[in-house]
């Protein structure tokens, strides 16, 4: 792996260890794996408070230096889902013509929905699916999600 690759895996571990007291009692941690245009990969994310969390999103290719982080923030709040806004900020590794890589940075906003799989059964684990829809980079994004909760 690369020095790089080293950096995104070590900031994903640090947001899923980071020891919060921005009131939750306790914090909730998530990981997972997100797919969306353009960016598909493991995700993990916390939750700062009732409404705000933070989510950093590790290309699938380690190789690459493909990296997003978001914040999200709950627009409304259910007992099995909630709908939320989310902003972006995403470094996106692309080929040129003559076969060299160039890293572009952009930014992306967009909306969605996550549900709790527990409003099927109440005895499954905490799954959570998301699906959503924005602009990132130059582009119409489309995303969707499972996570783990604790």
């Amino acid at each position: 792996m690369t020095v790089r690759s080293y950096l995104k895996l070590s900031v994903l571990l640090g947001l899923l260890t980071v020891s919060t007291s921005f009131g939750l009692e306790p914090p909730r941690y998530g990981i997972g794996l997100h797919a969306s245009t353009p960016l598909s990969g493991i995700s993990g994310y916390i939750d700062l408070n009732p409404s705000l969390s933070l989510q950093a999103i590790l290309g699938a290719d380690l190789d690459s230096p493909d990296f997003a982080g978001r914040v999200l923030y709950d627009l409304r709040q259910e007992e099995y889902y909630h709908i939320y806004g989310y902003g972006l900020l995403a470094f996106m590794t692309k080929s040129n013509a003559a076969g060299d890589k160039d890293t572009d940075v952009g930014l992306g906003i967009g909306a969605g929905v996550e549900m709790d799989w527990r409003v099927l059964e109440p005895k499954l684990p905490p799954f959570y699916w998301s699906a959503e829809v924005g602009y990132a980079i130059d582009d119409l994004s489309i995303g969707v999600g499972i996570h783990y909760r604790f």
